[in-house]
């Protein structure tokens, strides 16, 4: 067997070995299939002057946070919290009070 061929076979069998490892066995819903699988209340977000909330169900693989877009040009995140019947809250007092905020996901 030439040099060139024993490499070009070992290169190949390299690749195969690496996929294997790095391939996940069972990987859960995620991107838009996993959000898709959400129910959140984006429609109606709990909030005060200073305050945004979000509560989402429905697939405990994704993480969503409330997002608070301030009066005084800041975004405040909120904490990261799974989707299995939790709020996360974001908060902008004492920044110029709520002006508007968003759900975000990963």
């Amino acid at each position: 067997m030439s040099i060139r061929r024993g490499f070009i076979g070992a290169a190949a069998g390299a690749v195969v070995v690496l996929g294997a490892l790095t391939a996940p066995a069972q990987a859960a819903p995620t991107g838009d299939a996993g959000i898709a699988a959400l129910s959140c209340n984006v429609d109606d977000p709990w909030s005060d002057q200073n305050t945004i909330g979000y509560y989402c169900t429905g697939n405990g693989n994704v993480q969503f946070r409330a997002v608070a877009l301030c009066g005084n040009g800041t975004v405040q995140p909120g904490s990261w919290r799974y989707a299995t019947g939790q709020w996360s809250y974001a908060y902008c007092a004492g920044k110029g009070g709520l002006e508007d905020g968003f759900l975000q996901t990963r």
